[in-house]
């Protein structure tokens, strides 16, 4: 029984360090960051014009994705989960197609029911070019609100080590302090 009962104690109280060891946004982006070019407009795949400059304030976590990337299509359902559970606190996920045409993306985002923003980066070299060579895909940059590029993912993401990275940032408020009780 005793056994059972310091189990019991030291489990929880590795529970507690790790609930204290949350990543904070100190540690998420670094004050020396670049700035992300948001000054761009890009097409959806329904055809609306997106205005990037809209989404300063967000969190912003943009994916350059190919249809036919393996990786690619693996970590979409993530970004659909995330963006499911973070968007009404700030969270904005952004796909930006690379390569393929417009009929093409209607399908496929309707296949993989992606109920983020698709946006339509084939022929747009200025605003691939603004983010820094691509050097394969997926390759993705996260946003701090603001506007500070705190990560870049070549490759598939770690879904844990990107939500932790996503809280901390969404922990900032607007002007980029910390919010109430943090």
């Amino acid at each position: 029984m005793r056994v059972r009962k310091w189990m019991f104690i030291t489990l929880a109280a590795v529970a507690a360090l790790q609930e204290i060891r949350a990543v904070s946004a100190t540690e998420v982006c670094s004050a020396s960051a670049r700035r992300a070019n948001l000054d761009f407009k890009l097409h959806d795949v329904d055809g609306h014009e997106i205005a990037l400059s809209h989404f300063r304030g967000d969190v912003v976590l943009i994916n350059f994705w190919a249809t036919w990337c393996t990786p690619c299509r693996v970590e979409i359902p993530d970004f659909i989960g995330l963006y499911a559970k973070y968007h009404e606190r700030g969270l904005v996920i952004l796909g930006v197609s690379v390569d393929d045409p417009v009929p093409r993306l209607v399908s496929f985002v309707a296949e993989f029911r992606m109920t983020y923003p698709v946006l339509v980066g084939a022929e747009r070299h200025d605003f691939l070019d603004a983010f820094g060579q691509l050097a394969g895909f997926p390759t993705s940059l996260l946003i701090s609100r603001e506007g500070k590029v705190c990560a870049r993912y070549e490759g598939r993401i770690d879904k844990t080590n990107l939500e932790g990275r996503i809280q901390a940032l969404l922990k900032t408020n607007r002007s980029g302090s910390l919010g109430p009780g943090q």
